[in-house]
């Protein structure tokens, strides 16, 4: 008998441990998918400011400013 509750007891622990790391997996998972989203959402804003920035030092808006 107190081998069988040893057996049981390290199954707990075990299944403990396995629910624990799942936890930190998933947890992991949805960092990782809230990061990847802010990043394109840079990347989005980043290209907004370089199509802005080559509108307004484009070649006949310069030359349009010399005159």
């Amino acid at each position: 008998m107190p081998k069988l509750l040893i057996v049981l007891a390290g199954f707990v622990v075990i299944a403990v441990g396995l629910l624990y790391l799942r936890q930190v997996r998933m947890d992991l998972a949805n960092q990782s998918a809230r990061q990847h989203r802010e990043v394109i959402r840079i990347q989005n804003q980043l290209w907004h400011q370089q199509l802005e920035i080559a509108t307004f030092t484009s070649p006949p808006v310069l030359k349009n400013l010399g005159k």
